[in-house]
């Protein structure tokens, strides 16, 4: 039987089957901090999640910092419950529950935080997002449970469809029971909402607990209601902060300002990591408000490279510096300040090497923080690991996912695309292709045999005594000669397998550079169908390995030869990978 809609304060609207019983009650005295929870277990995080919550409650709260947990757990965890903690005592955490529904959704998270703002006023307010993160929606929700009708609110799992433009670049907190996850841009839209109950308009800190979420796209996506976010580059083992020293540290201090809460998570959230080896992990915390000083320097340094990128050098730079760079994640997502320190260390351009610089010092560092204002990491995978995250993919750029977050548009109606998203697309077209526009191969034929002595432009019928080439083959590999001439060294491969990549037929090529280290030997070592009797002979294939090992000499290492355990990397062989 179907229940009346619920109205909850200010009118926020939840759907009929998350009613809950109405409890009459008044707004509590406003304290320092009001701390809100927000915690998706209704997956394989159901054990953690019973964990934390049970942290939390042994933390309890104060008379100047209240904590507001809601949870939303697998079967064995029953209904969606909100949590009002008391201060420490003896009390079960079943006599903190306040009000308790089916299961939670993107409208529930609204409602949430509306009613801890009508109802527990602070001078500063804490949202903890807990739950799995992901980026381009790798998340797989499960395919057994109970469908539920879609809501144009909510994003729901559905059948992949041709038309993808719907779907979001991030989702967090992901529940498998409701088949939910929620999108970049209600996450956006839930905190404005929120914003606007506070004085000063904007949630004074925002908790990522989720992985992947400290990237500049979810920065400049949430900073017009979030003055301070806290989110890990990489993925977080285990979905967790050491809310048992964090709580506690609070209430000792309930009068420190945002950024010194922030210093204070990630640094005891290293703490907590230190003591598990050499697990690697990593978390920062951002000023929200410099956002858009980031966004600036960025286009400046973006708008440069795509200038640039068409010199052979700049783009080979660009390539090595991308290589080189801290990655997370499938090599999709990489740290923004070490990409730029390793540019400006191996780009002579000295204007590019400017820009690299202006942009990190917006980022910040340890020593010099600025948007970055804590980052600290664990284990040996992290070390390179400055704070600030952003989507460099190899290839394949997912502009239409990439379109739903508002850093891909352009800052003026000049710009549709963002200046990254340009240079995305400029460097992977790059890095997959050359444009051979009015290349005209019979002028590089005519060109290549200019010198060539008669006796090797024919081998449709060899003479008596006399070596021959294959005038078809030698064309060919002429063509190819040609065509590579200016071409990076990354895209000299003849991998077949590489799909989008240009190929060209390596043997061929080799016979072509045989045939002119042959021009001017004496006959007898032109070695041609047969050799003779008692003369000495060329053997071709050592020379055309002489040949390759004096072309890749200075060859980058991440270009030799396929290197398989590279995902997605350009490669360079004489055989293809196996």
């Amino acid at each position: 039987m179907r229940t009346a809609a619920r109205t909850t304060p200010n009118d926020t609207r939840l759907p009929a089957h998350t009613k809950a019983k109405k409890k009459k009650r008044v707004p509590a005295p406003e304290v320092d901090w009001t701390v809100m929870v927000f915690m998706v277990g209704d997956n394989n995080l159901e054990k953690k999640c019973k964990a934390d919550l049970a942290e939390i409650e042994k933390a309890g709260s104060s008379k100047d910092v209240t904590v507001i947990v809601q949870t939303d757990l697998g079967p064995s965890g029953g209904s969606t419950k909100r949590y009002v903690i008391k201060p420490r005592s003896n009390n079960s955490l079943d006599d903190d529950v306040d009000e308790q529904w089916p299961e939670t959704r993107p409208e529930v998270l609204k409602d949430f935080l509306h009613w801890c703002i009508t109802y527990h006023p602070a001078k500063r307010y804490m949202l903890l997002l807990w739950g799995h993160g992901r980026a381009l929606d790798s998340f797989e929700v499960k395919s057994n449970v109970r469908q539920i009708k879609p809501s144009s609110f909510s994003r729901r799992a559905r059948p992949k469809q041709d038309d993808e433009h719907e779907k979001p670049f991030f989702i967090v907190c992901p529940d498998d029971e409701a088949r939910h996850a929620i999108s970049n841009t209600e996450l956006r839209d839930i905190l404005a909402s929120a914003g606007d109950r506070i004085e000063g308009g904007k949630i004074h800190v925002l908790g990522l607990v989720a992985c992947l979420m400290g990237m500049f796209e979810m920065c400049y996506e949430l900073r017009e209601g979030v003055h301070y976010m806290i989110a890990s580059e990489s993925l977080i083992p285990s979905t967790t902060l050491p809310f048992d020293q964090v709580i506690p540290f609070l209430m000792r201090n309930p009068k420190m300002n945002e950024e010194e809460l922030c210093r204070t998570i990630v640094r005891e959230f290293k703490n907590h990591y230190l003591s598990k080896g050499d697990l690697a992990v990593q978390l920062s915390a951002f000023d929200l408000s410099k956002a858009d000083h980031v966004r600036k320097r960025l286009d400046a340094l973006a708008d440069l490279l795509r200038a640039k990128i068409k010199d052979t050098n700049k783009l080979n730079a660009v390539l090595g510096s991308h290589f080189q760079t801290q990655r997370y994640d499938e090599d999709q997502f990489f740290d923004l300040y070490d990409f730029c320190y390793m540019l400006k260390e191996n780009c002579l351009d000295k204007e590019i090497g400017a820009a690299c610089q202006n942009l990190m010092q917006v980022i910040g560092d340890k020593e010099k923080p600025n948007f970055v204002i804590a980052s600290e990491f664990n284990g040996d995978g992290m070390q390179f690991s400055y704070g600030l995250a952003i989507y460099f993919p190899w290839g394949n750029v997912n502009e239409k996912r990439y379109q739903t977050l508002q850093f891909a548009s352009g800052l003026d109606d000049a710009k549709l695309k963002s200046s990254w998203v340009q240079f995305l697309n400029t460097y992977v077209n790059s890095i997959s292709k050359v444009e051979r526009i009015e290349r005209k191969p019979e002028v590089a034929v005519a060109e290549w045999l200019k010198d060539t002595p008669p006796h090797l432009k024919n081998g449709d019928k060899p003479r008596k005594n006399m070596p021959t080439v294959n005038i078809r083959k030698l064309i060919e590999a002429a063509v190819a000669a040609e065509w590579l001439k200016d071409t990076p060294p990354h895209l000299k491969n003849g991998d077949k397998h590489k799909k989008n990549m240009p190929t060209v037929n390596i043997k061929k090529l080799f016979e072509a550079v045989a045939a002119d280290w042959l021009k001017d030997t004496p006959p007898h070592l032109k070695n041609g169908h047969k050799p003779r009797k008692n003369m000495p002979t060329v053997n071709i294939r050592k020379r055309i390995k002489a040949v390759v090992a004096e072309w890749m000499k200075d060859t980058p290492p991440h270009l030799k030869n396929g290197d398989g355990g590279k995902h997605k990397m350009p490669t360079v062989g004489t055989k293809r990978n196996k």
